[in-house]
């Protein structure tokens, strides 16, 4: 049953039924269908795609409440998103669901549904859907609750419909009632698709079909939206669109600088042939962090010897700085840089995902100490450009589940018995690995992120 509420001092019906009408004359197959359905109320879409293949639709409602100065939510939010799948909590425990693809409201992803439903629905719609190409219209609030990731747009369904004026073409009206000639100018909905930055405005309307002036005004409205557009440059929507591309390609770029077993089996070997003591100088820690993957820092302080004693040792092996007391120094080494070498992180991640229950499950097993930390969605790593919007330009746009791993660890073997754990973990990044050698110990500590879908 549809639902009835108020958004941006206008009345919207969610939860229409949309069936797909044969091609045709639209008035007597919309008349034929509702009478054959037994409803009375609804609203007729003619869709044209980016293909130029015409599509019709009738959506029903099953109340008579309908009445009056009534539009289609699902209507209205799929002439600005054309493939989408919006999920917005409406009151309590209810959310509306609607979906559609290439302008097309897909049948039964227009619903009213529990908080105990949403989440099976939404499960149901992604097995059966490619879902990667659609933009997903939510909060955050909603995506982490449902434990949705990927395209979140953080935008609330109902907040995008209240930003725009109601179609009139989109207004629940009595199908067995309509004129030919209302039906022909009113039922006609155009899809504006984007294409090359250029948005793409087809006129199926012959002469006669102007006769209905109400539709006539929506039409005009849209025609100058996009004029307006295409002088103003990218849309907001398509700016974070590609802000999120951005987003994956850096991802792509942490994964392929270095694996987790040869970052640490080279900080491992550094710290395992270094000498505790060498020509006045003693070693006190060794460090690997993922801003720099292809070296590793190892720290001295100076007990009696000379700068001149520390350089020639090292030579051209690595570079060598003397701290401003001249009692320190930090020698940076170069390790072998040996990445993952994808060209699309997300379907590696897709194929290559270790749950963290499990990778939990198997430290546990080998009594390894570890902690975790649940990392919220952070800051981008630079702004989004010309983003109209100044409130998002610092938000990211991928949105993954991501945990911290700290693991500990007090001896050599505990490092490589570690090293082999993580080997075949393929979602895990190294962030930082610290070895502390001074007086002879062995003390490590090594943090790894983890990345699920």
């Amino acid at each position: 049953m549809e639902k009835t509420i108020e958004i941006g001092g206008h009345q919207y019906a969610l939860g229409l039924e949309w069936n797909r009408l044969p091609a045709g004359e639209l008035l007597l197959a919309a008349k034929s269908m509702a009478k054959k359905m037994g409803f009375t109320y609804g609203v007729p879409r003619m869709v044209v795609q980016d293909d130029n293949v015409v599509f019709n639709q009738l959506g029903v409602a099953q109340s008579k409440s309908v009445r009056g100065n009534v539009y289609s939510a699902a209507g209205q939010i799929v002439a600005e998103y054309p493939t989408m799948l919006g999920i917005a909590h409406i009151e309590n425990d209810l959310y509306w669901v609607v979906a559609a693809e290439n302008g097309r409201i897909i049948p039964d992803m227009d619903v009213v549904v529990t908080d105990s439903e949403v989440k099976k629905l939404y499960n149901d719609f992604s097995s059966d859907n490619s879902i990667s190409y659609m933009s997903l219209l939510m909060t955050r609030e909603v995506s982490e609750k449902l434990e949705i990731y990927g395209n979140v747009l953080n935008r609330d369904p109902l907040d995008v419909i209240a930003e725009g004026k109601p179609n009139e073409a989109l207004k629940l009206r009595n199908i067995r009632g309509l004129t030919s000639t209302f039906f022909l100018g009113a039922a006609i909905v155009l899809v504006l698709l984007v294409g090359a930055g250029w948005w793409k405005y087809e006129s199926y309307l012959k002469e006669q079909e102007y006769q209905a002036q109400l539709a006539a005004e929506a039409l005009e409205q849209q025609r100058l939206k996009a004029e307006a557009l295409v002088k103003e440059g990218p849309s907001d929507e398509e700016l974070l669109a590609q802000a999120k591309v951005q987003e994956i390609h850096w991802l792509q770029d942490d994964f392929n600088a270095a694996t987790v077993e040869a970052s640490l089996s080279g900080v491992f070997e550094l710290a395992r042939t270094l000498p505790q003591q060498k020509l006045g100088w003693n070693l006190t820690k060794v460090v690997f962090d993922r801003s720099a993957p292809d070296s590793v820092v190892s720290m001295w302080n100076r007990d009696g010897g000379t700068i001149q004693a520390i350089t020639d040792y090292f030579g051209s092996s690595a570079h060598v700085g003397i701290s401003a007391g001249l009692d320190s120094a930090i020698v940076t080494h170069k390790i072998s840089k040996s990445g993952l070498g994808t060209d699309d992180i997300l379907a590696y991640l897709a194929s290559n995902t270790t749950k963290n229950q499990d990778l939990s499950d198997v430290l546990i097993a080998q009594k390894l100490p570890f902690n975790i930390e649940v990392l919220r969605p952070s800051d981008r790593r630079e702004p989004i450009e010309k983003l109209r919007d100044k409130n998002r330009v610092n938000e990211a746009q991928l949105v993954l589940k991501q945990r911290n791993y700290t693991i500990t660890g007090e001896s050599k073997p505990d490092l490589a018995k570690t090293i082999g754990v993580l080997r075949s973990i393929g979602n895990l990044i190294p962030v930082t690995l610290e070895i502390d050698r001074s007086a002879g110990a062995f003390n490590w500590k090594f943090v790894g992120r983890l990345f699920e879908q």
